[in-house]
């Protein structure tokens, strides 16, 4: 034995070179066996080594461990010999004391039978007195304790598998959910003495800590689970919180942008007619231009923000990717294949068709540039009942169709995918993408009432479903009314807080025949009002310092019944302000002369 060696590692040693072939898969027991022997004993032991007999005794140091003593000795009485004193004499004669023993004992021949047990063995196994195990073998014995019971051939075989280990202990069940430990001891001649040593209880425990181990596993599982599942609800919080505030912030400055632009726009109206220098006019064409990217820009951020202003309806995805199919294979190039997977049974979406449009057009274009060496699109359609959910911006419990373009490109990562939908968020290089793709399809979906789901990893190609309520059945077409223009000239009260846009706008409507009316917030027009002003129109802005619009429309609606009420802003919802006041109109920021036409013709056709 090597010094710093565990004794462990001595004995696997040591019966690495003894054991027969058969034994060494279970020299383990043979090593636990011998390592709690050492470990727990108190007085000497002898046993049979070679054919010599062998005293071992344990003594424990204190601070070092323990040391083992070994001595010959001369040979003790066998079982052999003392078969043969049961023989002559009976038990009496053989072992005195024998029934004060703690455990069960067992002595057999060397043909395997029993001749001597004592008392505590016979209540073991079920016996009425001790004298009708000799003689039989013990699986005999097992067999008649086991009869009719199931768990027979299991006990035997325990019996079978283990006998042929001499001294090595292991654990036989008895019925009844009982348990005995048995470790016998051989002599060179074949007999045996073996005890038994009733486990039961202490199995019992065992099988009970193990319950209650695997219990309190389960539920550490389980915790673990739930505070990931909380983890990644927190997480999902924050960033739709953060997305929520970017929004807002995105909605005010697009109001912003589109009240400076309606500015610029009205201005130009004014100044186009006017001119006749054909230079000038190709730089005020240039100008109308770059003011209507920026108004598609704005109406992007407002997508994001969820404040553009939508006009829903039944929309049959495959119709409208069919007859989009020319413009998106024109944008992707010949090096990306587009397929299409929508079948015909696929409900209609409700939600705003030049809107999707643009959504799917963004889309298609984030994958072309995710495949620059190429590479396949797949727009599949499908149908999704969602149940209801707690998580943060989940859509309502319903049925939704869902569009989803799938790309074999380059991917995102973890950071990316999460930062996907934030605006001017791009991972493309200079002047290669806004950063508002993304952005615009999510604010779309979640304003029609739907969702945006993307899948993404890096190598291996990108996925984005939009989530759209499904309408049982196409709603039935409506016929088109066309727009009566406004008779005669109207008393208009134009009301705007940005006083640019207050003078343009009320330049315009003195161009075309009006009279205006002009004040420069809420609370100075319903004082107006008060004081006797008469109108046939209130034209006015939504978001104002004071008393805002829906607010002024309200109250002149109270003093002027059906006054018609047309909202002009870049930051409301038209639904929302209908609801306020039925039958008003919303014209969005910045508009042209022919929509404000168009959108006071609609006013006054309801009124």
């Amino acid at each position: 034995m090597e010094a710093g060696e565990h004794y462990s590692q001595n004995l696997r040693r040591f019966y690495q070179g003894r054991l027969d072939a058969d034994e060494m898969p279970h020299i383990e027991r043979y090593v636990a066996d011998g390592v709690a022997r050492h470990q727990q004993q108190t007085v000497p032991y002898e046993f049979r080594h070679y054919g010599r007999w062998l005293r071992v005794a344990s003594l424990p140091l204190p601070g070092v461990g323990r040391m083992r003593i070994w001595k010959r000795v001369v040979p003790p009485q066998d079982g052999e010999v003392l078969a043969r004193q049961m023989a002559r004499g009976g038990k009496e004669t053989a072992i005195a004391g024998i029934d004060d023993l703690a455990d069960g004992l067992m002595v057999r021949d060397a043909s395997g039978h029993i001749r001597l047990v004592n008392q505590l063995f016979g209540q073991m196994y079920g016996l009425a007195s001790e004298a009708m195990a000799v003689g039989q073998s013990f699986p005999e014995v097992l067999a008649q304790l086991w009869d009719g019971q199931p768990g027979a051939e299991e006990a035997l075989l325990a019996w079978r598998d283990n006998a042929k280990f001499a001294g090595a202990p292991f654990e036989l069940p008895l019925p009844g959910d009982r348990w005995t430990r048995v470790s016998e001891h051989r002599a060179l001649d074949g007999s045996a003495i073996s005890t038994h040593v009733d486990i039961t209880h202490l199995r019992r425990l065992q099988r009970a800590s193990a319950e209650a181990q695997a219990k309190a596993e389960a539920l550490a599982a389980s915790l673990r689970a739930e505070i990931e599942e909380r983890e990644r609800a927190e997480a999902a919080l924050r960033q739709a919180q953060r997305v929520e505030a970017v929004g807002q912030l995105t909605a005010g400055v697009a109001h912003d942008f589109n009240n400076l632009f309606g500015v610029i726009s009205a201005n130009l109206e004014l100044l186009a007619p006017a001119e006749t220098d054909p230079a000038r006019q190709r730089r005020l064409a240039v100008m109308q231009a770059a003011l209507a990217r920026g108004a598609a820009l704005t109406s992007q951020l407002q997508a994001f923000a969820r404040s553009q202003p939508l006009q829903p309806q039944a929309v049959p995805l495959g119709a409208l990717v069919a007859a989009m199919l020319p413009l998106l294979r024109s944008a992707c190039g010949g090096g990306v294949e587009i397929v299409l997977d929508l079948p015909e049974s696929l409900p209609a979406a409700l939600v705003d068709r030049t809107q999707l449009e643009m959504v799917i057009l963004n889309l298609t274009l984030n994958a072309r540039d995710a495949m620059p060496a190429g590479g396949r699109l797949m727009v599949a359609g499908g149908v999704q009942r969602l149940a209801p959910s707690d998580a943060p911006e989940a859509p309502e419990a319903g049925e939704y169709v869902v569009l989803r373009l799938s790309d074999t490109g380059t991917g995102m990562s973890e950071a990316v995918l999460a930062r996907a939908v934030e605006p001017f968020f791009t991972t493309k290089g200079p002047g290669k993408g806004s950063g508002l793709g993304l952005s615009q399809a999510y604010g779309v979906a979640r304003q029609s009432g739907g969702a945006v789901r993307i899948t993404s990893r890096e190598g291996q190609g990108t996925t984005v479903s939009v989530l759209l309520p499904a309408v049982p059945r196409p709603a039935a077409s409506q016929p088109v009314v066309p727009a009566a223009s406004p008779g005669g000239k109207l008393r208009v009260l134009l009301v705007d807080d940005e006083d640019m846009l207050l003078e343009a706008m009320s330049d315009i409507l003195d161009m075309l025949g009006h009279a205006v009316t002009a004040m420069p917030g809420g609370q100075a027009a319903q004082q107006a009002l008060a004081d006797g002003l008469v109108v046939d129109m209130l034209v006015t802005d939504v978001r104002m310092p004071g008393l805002d619009g829906p607010a002024l429309a309200t109250w002149a609606r109270a003093r002027q019944p059906g006054l018609p009420v047309l909202f002009v802003s870049g930051y409301a919802a038209p639904e929302a302000l209908q609801a306020m006041v039925p039958g008003s109109r919303l014209l969005t920021k910045p508009c042209s002369v022919q929509d404000l036409k168009a959108a006071m013709a609609a006013v006054l056709t309801v009124g």
